[in-house]
Order: C-alpha cells, then structure tokens, then sequence
C-alpha cells in the first residue's frame, strides 16, 4: 500500500487505524474528524482536506511526489513512536504513578 486514505466523517475518540498505518510507514489523507484524539501531530505528517476535491489533490499530489510520500512514512513512524508505542505509554504511566 503507498497511501492510506481515511475520509472520517464524524466520530470522536483516537483513531487507530490512522495510527496503525502511520506505524507501517505508510502515508495517511484524511479529514479534520480523522484527527481528532491525535495528539501533538506536525502540519505536514499528515494530507488532510476538506472536500472531496481537497482529498484528491493531497492524494494525487503524493502519487506524483516519491520524496514526499516517504517524508510523511518517516514522519508518521516518528510521530507514532513517540506518542504511541509502548515505550511511550509506559513512561507516561510511570510519570503518572511517580507524581502521586
């Protein structure tokens, strides 16, 4: 797979298969709603629109762009390693604990 693509139209709560995807270094074009729970996440980790015009142009603009597409693969590897591996939920539990 080069790119995910996730139009969300409505919904709360993290998405994981947006994270799950980011993880696999692939590539992520989604809506404002597929965002939401996704923390602290870079302006340009991520094609986001608004329409379904908005979605095509990032998608397209990935299809034609090889450095980009794997820019975002390493951004969102990045990103997920950061905020949402084991490694990371684990010292945010043990802040947690260490402050009580």
């Amino acid at each position: 797979m080069d790119i995910a693509l996730f139009p969300i139209v409505y919904g709360g709560g993290i998405k994981t298969k947006i994270i799950d995807a980011m993880a696999a270094g692939i590539p992520v074009v989604t809506t404002p709603s597929g965002l939401s729970g996704l923390e602290r996440l870079p302006d340009d980790c991520i094609g986001i629109g608004n329409t379904a015009a908005e979605i095509v142009e990032q998608v397209l603009g990935l299809m034609h762009d090889y450095s980009e597409r794997l820019s975002r693969s390493r951004m969102g590897i990045n990103y997920v390693q950061k905020y949402y591996s084991f490694d990371s939920f684990s010292a945010r539990i043990k802040s947690v604990y260490n402050n009580l």
